[in-house]
């Protein structure tokens, strides 16, 4: 069974307060085989932003965020954990990327890329380590 925890805030950085809810996607089996996991949702609270999703059998899953002023759901992978694990990396991992000459990057250290000549690169004051630069022949 795994824990999923996190924090929850707007731009701001104020802490949110409402409700996380999961559900499998589909019936199916559970980490037991005799058990059978329904679509039913299952409440927890999100209090001054901290939320802990408990016990959760690993597979298919959507998660639906309520708060006061802000609503989402998501189709995640609960993956079959003994530690807890955050919930934005199963989110992120299920979202299709943006459109392929958006320049996003999915990557914890790289957030864009870009394509440059050599000329264009070394005209560059510093380069933004977070960047991946392509260097091409011609622009």
């Amino acid at each position: 069974m795994t824990d999923i925890t996190g924090t929850l805030q707007d731009v701001s950085g104020e802490p949110a307060n409402g409700t996380i809810s999961v559900r499998a996607v589909a019936p199916r089996t559970g980490d037991n085989p005799t058990e059978i996991v329904t679509e039913a949702w299952r409440d927890f609270h999100i209090t001054a932003g901290a939320f802990a999703m408990t016990g959760l059998d690993p597979g298919p899953a959507e998660v639906r965020i309520r708060t006061w002023r802000w609503r989402q759901t998501w189709k995640i992978e609960i993956p079959d954990s003994a530690t807890p694990v955050t919930l934005w990396p199963l989110v992120d991992a299920g979202v299709p990327a943006p459109s392929p000459n958006s320049g996003f990057v999915r990557s914890n250290e790289i957030t864009h890329q870009t394509v440059l000549t050599q000329s264009q690169y070394a005209a560059l004051p510093t380069p933004d380590p977070s960047t991946l630069y392509i260097i091409t022949e011609s622009a």
